[in-house]
């Protein structure tokens, strides 16, 4: 599972190249946080869902700053960044055909405290069992939450 940042689509090799670098530039300016995941919805409705989704709570400023400055930074390499404004959710089921999810999203969820201490930069390739999902690009951020950069 990952929390979306940002989604790039179909880019070119030297695209790739350029937003490796600025990830690179941009990550270790951010220090590990302890995020913690609550409450159930759907997109775009719980009556008329595509998308299940879980939600944040601690760690969500922090993670907001993050996903803000990679914008920036793919911004400048060419990125048009989407107009919704981000909405930080893990992303936990899509539907086919949209359907009520109002009973399920009505669940009480709160997971424990875990620390997210990289950015990855993900290929995916969407297949008849959904996307399959590889590493690009793997960095770290400065330290872990409590240690010093």
């Amino acid at each position: 599972m990952h929390l979306t940042l940002a989604f790039l689509g179909e880019v070119s090799g030297d695209f790739l190249e350029s937003a490796k670098a600025r990830l690179g530039e941009v990550a270790p300016q951010h220090k590990a946080f302890t995020m913690q995941l609550k409450g159930l919805g759907a997109f775009p409705s719980p009556g008329r869902a595509r998308v299940c989704w879980i939600g944040t709570e601690q760690g969500k400023d922090e993670v907001c700053a993050l996903q803000a400055d990679v914008v920036e930074a793919l911004r400048s390499v060419g990125y048009q960044p989407e107009r919704r404004p981000f909405s930080p959710h893990l992303t936990i089921g899509r539907l086919r055909i949209p359907d009520d999810v109002s009973k399920a999203v009505a669940v009480q969820f709160e997971s424990e405290s875990f620390v997210i201490g990289r950015v990855v930069l993900f290929r995916s390739v969407l297949g008849p069992a959904g996307p399959a999902y590889s590493v690009l690009a793997d960095f770290p951020l400065s330290s872990q939450p409590g240690q010093p950069a």
